[in-house]
């Protein structure tokens, strides 16, 4: 069954536009389905603590730990494209990703908290591949540059330097592929047929070019050297191929590669209804080679892996097929022991497992990147990398750059026998938490920890009260009155991930308000209109409308409203790309009676997008006379999703009987993409006295019937979970020092 993975906002826009450099391979149909990147936050479940609505990723079994959009590497980019990984000496792990621009390098040793080390530019295009030789990455491109050779040695310093770049052989290339026992480097596609060979195994820095393969076109390749069997000490190259740039008889050659001044053909497969034959790699018992055609779907056929026997070099047959159903390309494919790892575009990362019958793999895992479809279509997941020691896998996609995952389910699941609070005592409450173990063994003693912000200086943490078997108590420390309150639970399971509650912690928390009453005078969830008004101030485009959102979420507009009503105020709600040009648009409410409350708060959920470095804002003001003057709230730049905010009017203007909220949004001078949105909007009041802990029988008074019950109750109180209202003074025990403060509050 599916679980869904939220994160702020997901560009999915289906419309076409995009202006870029692209090269590509013979009749490579890539370019026309090429859309905007997407141009939101992305997602690090350690690190920052940035909030976020909801959105929806469909997976199963895939557990998302991070995601680094296009927007975050340095430089301009319109696309990301292959990936690759390294691990260094000191075992810290590293993604490689191609971008339209260059290569971008990131640490991901905390999978959770990615960081950028390095971006190494290169060739404009949107086809760049990557590959890694002991501490060098060797990076191709079909616009060419040959191939650049970056030195990885003191990437753990965060260098990573550009040492060369190789074109003896010619410049364009499509794929590179590297033989690590042999020490040789194989250039595929680009500017001409089959493979050229290099040595990098003498002077990783410098590839010298040994030997060449033109007969046929080579898409991608996987090479090997074989140590048992009849091909022992020989290095055998498996060549997706074809004539005419391998649209043409295309399918599979398997080469004798050991002497690259004399080159045999010992197999090839021309399989039946080939369209175009991508990509392919080993079982690691070189039993079979997993397959993809690239061009078979049209817009038909689900897409199809080949299982093809590759036992005998020499006669190489289709022994098998396989696919899950869908219409979605398949791309590029990795096997890590009895498992394969997909890259289907529009349907994202595919884990199939070959152990019971390996001509029939099962789908056991997704993670889809394309959120509303799986047509056939070149969007979404490029590749993916399988092979990091600690399991992390990494893809990349197209429109949405690196993505890092953990396959398998969490160890560890949270639950709330008391269910969780809307509302906290502003003098400390406390939370009941169970932590049950999915898998023997699998919660760390000692790490269950409660994080709490009150929206000042990020969340500090504590940890829970373990109560015996599952039980937990999360203790949340005093808070101001009125605030809004976020709070998530965390623990260490033991194979080695941090597992949250709610899932994408930090980034998406648990909210209550700090009160130990709420009195509602005003609340509107804009289903109606009670009378806001909206003034237009050197406006082009984007004005405030009221209505349900319909965008498609490429251009950070909402998909959605916060309070799931259907409706609510945005800036420009049309679909396509439209989005705040000039202003300031400004929304202002009708006059709220606040005369009511003693003490009155005002609460609204807004959405504020900008992708010009918070250079544009939404503002917030509040006027208590009529409009007259309006006082700022506050100044909101460039957020995660819908976030919910509370001020109290008092700290603000002068509590007249009625007051007035005004929200500004600007793209001013018009140089960027700016979306707004404003719902739920409530004015209230909070009772921040609670009920008097000295009046322990809660007749109103505190008096002599309070003093019989301490006396009733007195010694040591029992250990949590149980509770001792009795000791008013919270020494743990019921004594003289609760006398004194019954007598201290004493009313008679």
């Amino acid at each position: 069954m599916g679980s869904r993975w939220s994160i702020g906002w997901v560009g999915t826009t289906l419309a076409l536009g995009l202006t870029a450099t692209l090269t590509a391979h013979v009749d490579d149909p890539k370019p026309r389905d090429t859309v905007p990147p997407y141009m939101g936050p992305g997602y690090r479940s350690a690190g920052a603590a940035d909030g976020g609505v909801p959105l929806e990723f469909d997976s199963d079994g895939v557990q998302l730990l991070s995601w680094l959009p296009i927007s975050e590497f340095p430089g301009s980019h319109t696309a990301s494209n292959d990936c690759w990984g390294y691990v260094s000496p000191t075992g810290r792990e590293y993604a490689l990703l191609g971008l339209s621009a260059g290569t971008g390098i990131v640490e991901i040793t905390n999978p959770g908290d990615p960081v950028i080390v390095e971006m190494i530019p290169g060739p404009q295009s949107s086809w760049h591949d990557i590959k890694v030789f002991q501490n060098h990455a060797y990076v191709v491109s079909e616009a060419g540059n040959g191939i650049q050779v970056i030195d990885l040695t003191n990437v753990d310093f965060g260098v990573a330097t550009l040492v060369n770049e190789i074109t003896t052989g010619g410049s364009a290339t499509h794929n590179v592929a590297i033989n690590a026992d042999s020490g040789r480097l194989y250039r595929t596609g680009g500017s001409g047929n089959g493979l050229l060979i290099y040595d990098i195994g003498f002077n990783p820095a410098n590839p010298t070019l040994i030997g060449s393969w033109p007969t046929r076109y080579v898409h991608d390749a996987q090479i090997v050297t074989y140590t048992s069997g009849p091909w022992a000490g020989k290095e055998i190259a498996f060549c997706c191929s074809g004539l005419n740039g391998g649209s043409v008889e295309t399918g599979l050659d398997i080469l004798d590669v050991t002497n690259p001044g004399n080159i045999i053909t010992l197999g090839q497969l021309i399989y039946a209804n080939g369209a175009y034959s991508h990509q392919a790699w080993l079982s690691e018992d070189r039993q079979y080679l997993y397959l993809n055609d690239e061009l078979d779907e049209n817009g038909v056929l689900p897409t199809t892996t080949f299982a093809i026997d590759v036992s005998n070099l020499a006669s190489p047959f289709v022994a098998g097929t396989f696919t899950n159903g869908n219409q979605s390309i398949g791309h590029n494919l990795y096997v890590r022991g009895d498992l394969i790892f997909e890259a289907n575009y529009r349907s994202g990362l595919r884990v199939f497992d070959t152990s019971v019958d390996p001509l029939n793999p099962v789908e056991i895992a997704y993670f889809d990147t394309w959120i509303p479809d799986d047509n056939d279509n070149f969007n979404g997941l490029w590749s993916n990398y399988p092979y990091f020691p600690s399991g992390v896998i990494i893809g990349s996609d197209i429109e949405k750059g690196l993505f890092v995952w953990r396959l398998g389910e969490p160890m560890l699941a949270f639950g709330f026998p008391s269910g969780l609070p809307e509302a906290v005592a502003p003098s400390g409450d406390s939370i009941a938490v169970e932590i049950t173990e999915l898998q023997a063994g699998g919660l760390l003693p000692g790490t269950a920890t409660v994080h709490v912000s009150d929206g000042v200086g990020g969340f500090t943490t504590s940890p829970m009260i373990a109560n015996g078997g599952t039980s937990f108590t999360a203790t949340i420390p005093a808070t101001e009155c009125g605030t809004l309150v976020d709070f998530y639970f965390s623990a260490d399971a033991s194979d080695g991930f941090t597992e949250t509650s709610p899932s994408l912690a930090p980034s998406s928390a648990y909210a209550a308000t700090s009160t130990f009453g709420t009195d509602v005078a005003f609340t509107d969830d804009m289903e109606t209109d009670p009378g806001w008004a909206v003034e237009n101030v050197d406006l082009t485009d984007g004005g405030w409308g009221r209505g349900v959102p319909a965008g498609a979420g490429d251009r950070g507009d909402p998909l959605a409203d916060f309070d799931g009503s259907g409706q609510c105020w945005l800036t420009d709600n049309v679909s396509g790309n439209s989005d705040v040009d000039g202003g300031p648009t400004r929304l202002e409410s009708p006059p709220i009676d606040i005369s009511g409350l003693p003490d009155p708060f005002v609460s609204y959920a807004r959405w504020f997008t900008n992708d010009d470095n918070d250079a544009d804002n939404l503002t917030v003001e509040v006027s208590s006379n009529g409009g007259a003057n309006w006082t700022l709230v506050e100044v909101v730049g460039n957020e995660i999703g819908w976030q919910e905010h509370t001020f109290r009017v008092a700290d603000f203007v002068a509590l007249n009987p009625q007051i007035h909220l005004r929200f500004s949004a600007t793209d001013n001078p018009n140089d960027s993409v700016t979306e707004a949105a404003i719902d739920a909007v409530k004015v209230l009041s909070f009772e921040c006295i609670g009920a008097q802990p000295a009046d322990l029988n809660q007749d109103g008074n505190v008096d002599f019937g309070d003093i019989l019950l301490a006396i009733g109750a007195w010694g040591p109180c029992p250990a949590p979970p149980a509770t001792c209202p009795e000791d008013i003074d919270g020494s743990g025990a019921v004594d003289f020092g609760d006398i004194l403060q019954i007598i201290a509050n004493w009313t008679g």
